[in-house]
């Protein structure tokens, strides 16, 4: 066994999660970026919910990085003159939502055909699989 090996299996063993994503630098950012979505998933339209329908006649059309309406207009508005950000945000909850019914019903589906095909086997299984 090298010395890498044996490294990697202190890794394993030893190590919690955390740890062992402190040290990689790419799934930090991942997992922080994943956090913050998560956040603005849970909170955000109660947060925001009102300032993404408020119709603002003269921020119509406003341009990304302007902030001279606050900084919920910060990406822009459309052409009603509500805060792109704020209806991000908003929308986050429905899109993340989505996204996690269709995983659920795909593992439950790909799980149930897999036993099938594993239990089954022959025929089935390679029609399955």
């Amino acid at each position: 066994m090298t010395t890498a090996e044996q490294e990697a299996l202190i890794i394993r063993r030893g190590a919690p999660w955390w740890r062992m994503l402190l040290r990689d630098r790419f799934a930090l950012v991942a997992a922080l970026w994943l956090l913050v979505l998560s956040i603005c998933f849970l909170i955000g339209p109660e947060l925001f919910g009102e300032a993404a329908t408020k119709l603002n006649l003269r921020a119509r059309n406003l341009p990304p990085g302007s902030t001279e309406h606050g900084w919920l207009m910060f990406l822009g508005g459309d052409a009603l003159g509500r805060s792109m950000l704020a209806r991000l945000i908003v929308a986050s909850r429905n899109t993340l939502t989505i996204a996690l019914v269709s995983v659920f019903a795909a593992m439950i589906v790909g799980g149930a055909l897999g036993m099938i095909a594993g239990y089954i086997g022959r025929g089935i299984g390679h029609v399955i699989m």
